[in-house]
């Protein structure tokens, strides 16, 4: 026989306020004892003796703390637990300081009351009690609809908003089943059955896991935990009564049909709660993956990262978020066709280069595509077609989002998974980040262009000054190429090696001052021509500098400082060991070998071998020591680089090197 459920007298003003709390109490497993005043409250305390109280703060004829203190000296009330009740505009008082033991504000949170007097009292049941399922929600609306619908089907229902909370309860109230949300805070539906599990009492409990999308990753844990049935949340929450009841029948008297929404208003409008909420998730779940792959294309772009590689990762995270198996990534070429440019999941790549035998089927499929996506299998497409696709992809459902820029089609991405469906969920991920891939590509594309045409602009001005003297031609292509290669050696990541490179083509760009009956002069200079010719380095910063652009403001810094020394005896500035930028270091060694190995007008060019012996008498003086060691050790890749660009005159023959 069940102990009979203990008393809790309410004291209130309303007899609404009233009704609602009698109603939480009762399913809760509490029996409720109603009282309209503090007087009429120890009235009833003395004919049934409550184990609680639950009192409004402002009573009309009696101050509640004065009720409350005034009960606990009745005989064998002292210990009376006391709940109290405090409208949220009303002014209020600590409880430490009170004769509360705690104090809620209103309108009154269901399972925080019932949390508090189950902390003091333990609920009970009658004897004729219907099956008992303890409901574990940490969302309130949620909460409700499902007590609600599994009230209305014949169960008894007590609630928790915690793991932690749900597991004292069930192991005092040995409820029929247990209800559990999979994702909750703290001890989630996963642990909390693997809990109960440990107790005898709760072996063979009927446990149902719920959560608002199905995931194949789900499925395989609510066996491995030994929870017995998964189900969808819907706003009817049709699966979750009709699993309850697969395991649990209830008391046939009391069993009735859920009432549709326009019988029971309250269901209707907690529906609706619950819908929205699952759509405002999916909202917020598409607009966090929205920008967390804006921030990885904004630091792609920063980073000069070639697309195709990004593409691949672009592809990793698509099927990480979004759950999906596989993936494939196609860019679209100039005839029309589209291009395997990235993939993921898939054991063989091959197939996915003219989409399984079918390419037609992926060009039809985006032209069939809506708000960004297209489906597969679609009734819109040849069925058989379609099903033989899957099945040589291994796939139950593909997802197609075009990738565009405006009305322009770039690509598009290919996400695929073995089960039969995909979530709502799903589809609005791969389609936002379609289109943010659409936006990254645009981009990407015109940086890639606008980068060309400065390159080969930069290009055509170092040649304007090379035509000043015809017998440097391709001296700048040769040192772009010697200080790339000496920056890669010194640690420089390959994109700065690239703008080094790119940069240095205008290191002598300040010649265009300097007059050709200096520049061209077969003899030695006078002391003036010199001081001259040194001036060149200034003219080339003054032509560079204040662009605000960096391949140009790093031309100006290597002009500027190509010609400073080690030890401090260059020019124009006299700059030394480490003051003297790194890139600054790097051109002057590249530049000086090509030099020396390259015919002037004033003397032939010199073997490479009496070259580096008289760069290495300026090691440590004209030249950055550990830079020159690392281009003398380098020097194979040096000759394969004069080899690809030689001067249309020939130069001195080279003797080998020891």
């Amino acid at each position: 026989m069940r102990q009979p459920a203990p008393l809790v007298l309410v004291v209130t003003r309303s007899a609404d306020t009233s009704a609602l709390l009698c109603d939480e109490l009762a399913r809760a497993g509490y029996d409720p004892l109603v009282a309209a005043g503090g007087r009429a409250a120890l009235r009833r305390a003395a004919e049934q003796p409550p184990a609680a109280i639950v009192v409004e703060r402002a009573l009309p004829d009696l101050d509640s703390e004065v009720l409350v203190r005034a009960m606990r000296q009745l005989p064998g009330f002292a210990s009376l637990p006391a709940i109290a009740l405090t409208s949220c505009d009303a002014p209020g008082s600590s409880t430490a300081a009170s004769s509360y033991d705690h104090e809620l504000t209103t309108p009154v949170d269901a399972a925080a009351l019932a949390g508090l007097l189950r902390s003091a009292i333990p609920p009970g049941r009658a004897a004729h009690a219907r099956p008992h399922v303890l409901l574990v929600h940490h969302e309130p609306q949620a909460r409700r609809l499902a007590e609600l619908c599994l009230r209305h089907a014949g169960y008894e229902v007590t609630e928790a908003s915690t793991g932690a909370e749900a597991i004292g309860l069930a192991r005092h109230g040995a409820p029929d089943a247990v209800v559990s949300e999979v994702l909750m805070p703290g001890l989630d539906g996963y642990e909390l059955t693997l809990e109960l599990r440990r107790d005898e009492r709760a072996a063979t409990m009927p446990i149902i896991l719920t959560c608002a999308h199905l995931d194949p990753v789900d499925l395989e844990l609510v066996t491995a935990v030994g929870a017995n049935a998964l189900v969808v949340e819907t706003p009817d929450m049709g699966e979750l009564v009709d699993a309850v009841r697969t395991r649990v029948r209830p008391s046939r008297r009391h069993e009735t049909p859920p009432p549709t929404s326009d019988g029971d208003p309250i269901l209707g409008h907690l529906r609706r709660l619950v819908r929205s909420n699952s759509e405002m998730r999916e909202r917020l779940a598409a607009q966090s993956v929205e920008l967390a792959f804006l921030a990885g294309f904004g630091i792609g772009i920063a980073s000069g990262a070639d697309p195709e590689r990004l593409l691949d990762e672009v592809l990793g995270r698509c099927a990480q978020v979004t759950g999906f198996h596989c993936g494939a990534a196609y860019l679209a070429l100039a005839d029309g066709s589209m291009q395997l440019k990235g993939q993921v999941g898939f054991l063989d790549a091959r197939p996915l280069h003219d989409f399984f035998g079918d390419a037609e089927l992926l060009m039809d499929a985006i032209a069939l595509a809506e708000n960004g996506l297209a489906r597969l299998p679609s009734d819109r497409l040849d069925g058989r077609r379609t099903h033989l696709l899957l099945h040589r992809a291994g796939m139950g459902v593909l997802l197609v989002a075009p990738v565009m820029d405006g009305d322009e089609l770039l690509g598009a991405l290919v996400l695929g998974t073995p089960q039969a469906s995909t979530t709502s969920t799903q589809e609005l991920l791969v389609a936002a980040i379609a289109a943010q891939v659409g936006r990254w590509l645009a981009r990407v594309r015109t940086t890639t262009s606008l980068s060309r045409s400065q390159r080969r602009t930069v290009e055509r001005l170092a040649r304007a000054a090379e035509f000043r003297d015809e017998e440097t031609a391709n001296h700048t292509q040769r040192v772009s190429r010697y200080c790339a290669l000496l920056a890669r050696l010194s640690g420089i990541d390959d994109r700065r090696s690239e703008l080094i490179a790119a940069a240095s083509v205008m290191h002598d760009i300040g010649k265009l001052g300097i007059p050709d009956s200096i520049l061209r002069k077969p003899g030695a200079l006078t002391g003036g021509e010199r001081h001259h010719m040194q001036q060149h380095a200034d003219y080339g910063r003054k032509i560079l500098a204040g662009e605000c652009d960096p391949l140009l403001d790093l031309a100006a810094v290597i002009a500027w400082t190509h010609h400073e020394r080690w030890d401090g005896s260059g020019y124009p500035r006299g700059l030394s060991g480490e003051e003297i930028p790194l890139e600054g270091r790097i051109v002057a060694i590249g530049d000086v070998f090509d030099a020396l190995t390259s015919d002037r007008v004033y003397r032939p060019a010199m073997p490479v071998d009496q070259a580096l012996e008289a760069m290495q008498a300026g090691r440590g003086t004209q030249f950055d020591p550990h830079l020159l060691d690392l281009f003398i050790r380098s020097l194979p890749q040096v000759l394969e680089i004069r080899r690809r660009h030689p001067d249309k005159r020939p130069v001195a023959c080279l003797a080998p090197v020891g």
